[in-house]
């Protein structure tokens, strides 16, 4: 949510507000905003947005938001704040909402707890979507997203279904882009070449296997 970016302006008209911040891996975040937008513009919006300019609009959006939350949080006292990991609150919500309560100084009612029992057990049965990421697009989440991995000690999730033909398809166009020069040229053999390509072509495979 943009209010992440907004602790001081929070402050300003809020002093004594308490914060609540439950971070997630930014690789699923990424996924899940990516989701959500491409399947809502297209009801709402008078124009087409194409996924490039979807893509870099939340690369930026995300990337910048938390840029500000970390320039920022050093302004709320340590009172008033509270950071959750997703996946800890998602396998125990029930012990996080009651720290959040004692955190906060905030009474914990029976009625309030048997109502929080209630909704949890009715999420029981949902599933967590699952997601598909070319390389390239990983390759640059990681890179636009340095300071969220680090602050948040996050990795590239080991169960994430990555998607290679974008690169393979590169280095398919590659290799015939450099045959067709040297062709042109009459530097080296056919032969020559294609047991130089073969062996491009595997050290990169190995590559990605080992990945």
């Amino acid at each position: 949510p943009s209010n992440t970016s907004r602790i001081k302006y929070l402050l300003k008209k809020y002093p004594n507000a308490k914060f609540i911040h439950i971070y997630r891996n930014p690789v699923y975040v990424y996924l899940s905003t990516y989701k959500f937008f491409s399947e809502l513009f297209p009801s709402v919006n008078l124009q087409k947005i194409d996924n490039k300019l979807l893509h870099d609009l939340i690369i930026f959006n995300y990337r910048e938001i938390y840029k500000d939350y970390y320039d920022q949080k050093h302004l709320i006292p340590k009172e008033n704040l509270i950071e959750i990991k997703f996946e800890d609150f998602k396998n125990d919500s029930l012990s996080y909402l009651k720290k959040i309560h004692k955190k906060f100084d905030l009474k914990l009612s029976k009625e309030l707890l048997s109502e929080y029992i209630s909704y949890l057990d009715s999420q029981k049965s949902h599933k967590m979507n699952t997601y598909k990421i070319d390389k390239s697009k990983l390759d640059e989440i990681k890179k636009e997203y340095t300071i969220s991995f680090n602050k948040m000690k996050y990795d590239i999730p080991n169960n994430l279904e990555i998607n290679y033909l974008f690169n393979s398809l590169i280095v398919i166009f590659f290799w015939f882009g450099i045959y067709f020069t040297i062709d042109h040229l009459g530097v080296v053999s056919f032969a020559f070449f294609k047991v130089l390509s073969a062996i491009i072509t595997s050290i990169y495979l190995t590559i990605i296997i080992s990945k």
